[in-house]
């Protein structure tokens, strides 16, 4: 591992990706990322990962094949907007996807302390994005093919309650179908609930 990064191995300074070739870690202030290859077993980089320089935290997951960028603008104190990105496999090019819509930003903003960081989680074509400063919100992304139009939404954190406020919370997500469904209901697991979202944006 690169040097720079081992001053910074945890989860909350370090961000990372990886598919079937290649992993990637992305120190999340900063932007600087490199790239591991298994094969060659050799670190790559460093690379910045900063499409705009009013980007002040960025994350990386994959959507599908895509390597997904997601940068908070503006400051942590004056959260302005939040952006995607696609980054290419060598981390050269940098292409713009979307940016949520004004009245979803509000759903990740606190009135205190704005929105100082973010967590993303991925499966197929949906990036979900959450704040920890409000654990009760949920702000999706349906990506869009390229130069398609991406479609957003939001739902309510079922996770989260007057009992469970403050307790820790894993955030995650997982492509869910008819099968899994039919798996877990003759497991007698009824542990599981359906719930449908509002509508997008």
């Amino acid at each position: 591992m690169p040097a720079i990064l081992k001053d910074s191995c945890s989860s909350a300074w370090l961000s990372v990706a990886a598919d079937r070739r290649r992993m990637y870690v992305t120190e999340k202030v900063s932007g600087l990322t490199h790239s591991y290859h298994p094969e060659a077993r050799a670190w790559y980089g460093p690379y910045y990962l900063r499409p705009d320089s009013s980007v002040y935290y960025s994350v990386i997951a994959f959507s599908g094949h895509r390597l997904i960028l997601v940068g908070l603008i503006g400051s942590s104190e004056n959260f302005e907007s939040l952006k995607l990105w696609e980054v290419s496999s060598d981390l050269q090019d940098i292409d713009e996807i979307a940016e949520i819509p004004a009245e979803l930003g509000e759903k990740l903003k606190d009135q205190y302390t704005g929105v100082p960081s973010i967590t993303v989680r991925a499966a197929g074509n949906f990036v979900y994005m959450h704040s920890p400063e409000r654990p009760e919100n949920v702000v999706w992304c349906e990506v869009a093919a390229r130069g398609g139009r991406s479609e957003w939404g939001w739902g309510r954190n079922a996770a989260i309650g007057e009992k469970n406020w403050l307790e820790r919370m894993v955030f995650t997500c997982a492509s869910v179908g008819v099968a899994e469904l039919e798996t877990a209901v003759a497991a007698g697991n009824r542990r599981f609930r359906v719930k449908e979202t509002p509508s997008s944006i």
